[in-house]
């Protein structure tokens, strides 16, 4: 039995020209936007062949500072599940399934695992799918590159500091014509395609080095009120529907990795 726990911390940060400021939404995201969670990966192996992987994740995310923070009840939960095969050394697949915001809202997915490493050794595929998925090409038992794709996201919860966001619109300056919505359970719904190209390097057996480099898409960054699943076929309008381009970004990280 194999039990793997983690933590992270991360913030967003958003500018805006004078003038976009007059919208009470990007009054609200000037403060920047942050997460912070732990989570845990249960590996159990039955047999030489069949195994189980379970995934828990809690992450706390929204606009809160140390002064102003948030309730907890607004801390989205990630569970996954898969059963799978080992038929070698080389060569896993699993299946499964997940609830999951890595779309930006609540959702729930079908999972397929498969990791495959040829039998030279030095080359091979990393896939979470519809989470990631990798090439992986390797220098030496230390020294790694990997070159895909990453679907990142969450709901950021939105707290409406100083009544900023209107809880009526009469002249539907803001929303949608008889949009009805509460402004204390904005949701900032933020999820980004990454495609990457990441170098790994082992510092000692226990400690890597990471440098990322990329280039992330809008998948989508719209405006819901409270926490609901829409799921793929609804056509439930949002409170705000927002268009932003891609970035290019670098990424650097050190990370504690099991000898």
């Amino acid at each position: 039995l194999l039990i793997n726990v983690g933590a992270n911390y991360g913030e967003a940060r958003y500018t805006f020209e004078n003038d976009n400021l007059n919208h009470p939404f990007h009054r609200l995201l000037d403060d920047n936007i942050r997460t912070a969670g732990i989570n845990t990966t249960i590996f159990k192996p039955f047999n030489e062949k069949h195994y189980a992987l379970a995934y828990y994740g809690a992450e706390y995310s929204g606009n809160y500072t140390v002064d102003n923070m948030q309730s907890a009840s607004f801390i989205k939960h990630t569970f996954l599940g898969v059963f799978g095969w080992k038929f070698n050394e080389r060569f896993q697949f699993g299946f499964g399934a997940t609830q999951s915001y890595r779309a930006g809202e609540i959702n729930y997915f079908p999972i397929i695992m498969y990791n495959y490493t040829s039998a030279e050794g030095n080359w091979g595929i990393e896939m979470l799918a519809p989470a990631r998925a990798h090439f992986r090409y390797r220098f030496s038992s230390k020294s790694l590159i990997l070159a895909g794709m990453d679907l990142e996201g969450t709901s950021y919860h939105i707290s409406n500091r100083d009544g900023i966001f209107p809880a009526e619109d009469p002249n539907n300056e803001i929303l949608r014509e008889g949009f009805e919505y509460d402004p204390n359970k904005i949701e900032l719904r933020r999820s980004e395609i990454r495609l990457n190209l990441k170098f790994e390097q082992a510092l000692t057996d226990f400690i890597w080095f990471s440098a990322q480099v990329g280039y992330a898409l809008n998948y989508r960054s719209d405006v819901d009120s409270g926490e609901f699943f829409r799921g793929f076929f609804k056509d439930d309008p949002y409170v705000m529907e927002n268009n932003v381009a891609g970035v290019p970004y670098l990424q650097i990280g050190l990370n504690l990795v099991s000898p």
